[in-house]
């Protein structure tokens, strides 16, 4: 279980139990890893891909949702999407990161420079849509990009 020294292994780990109604126990079973990843999206999901952890600076190309720039310049920018299947167990607290710098804004790819104020909007268990203003390189068409994270843990 434990030593004597603080902080040296103190704890326990209990694996491979479930519940069951009733008096007749049956062999556990790990669920499949998709079935696994399904539940847990209800809660919590990122867009970062699978296996990063999702972190400001990551870099482009790392599963960040791009839109294309509808406007250039200091236009306000606004995205279609991105969209939640299967939705959230409840509506989530957004987070955005930047994939190429430390911020929280939306990186306009093409231009490689950041966007301001950028923003989370209409956000319901089903998805959001992302606005920001671009900056002097934002031309329209250029490929702007952000990393989200959705949270609707308990």
């Amino acid at each position: 279980f434990s030593s004597s020294a603080a902080g040296a292994n103190d704890y326990i780990d209990i694996t491979n139990v479930k519940l069951e109604v009733g008096n007749t126990a049956t062999p556990f079973e790990h669920p499949a890893l998709a079935e696994t990843i399904l539940h847990c999206q209800r809660r919590y999901r990122a867009s970062a891909n699978q296996g990063a952890a999702p972190v400001q600076n990551l870099g482009a190309g790392t599963g960040e949702f791009q839109f294309v720039a509808p406007l250039g310049t200091t236009s306000t920018q606004r995205s279609g999407g991105p969209f939640f299947y299967p939705p959230m167990r409840a509506t989530p607290t957004i987070t955005l990161l930047n994939p190429s710098a430390a911020n929280a804004q939306v990186r306009d790819e093409t231009a490689a420079a950041d966007c301001a104020s950028s923003a989370a909007g209409n956000v319901s268990d089903h998805g959001f849509n992302i606005t920001c203003t671009g900056n002097a390189g934002t031309a329209a068409g250029n490929l702007l990009g952000v990393h989200w994270i959705a949270d609707a843990r308990i």
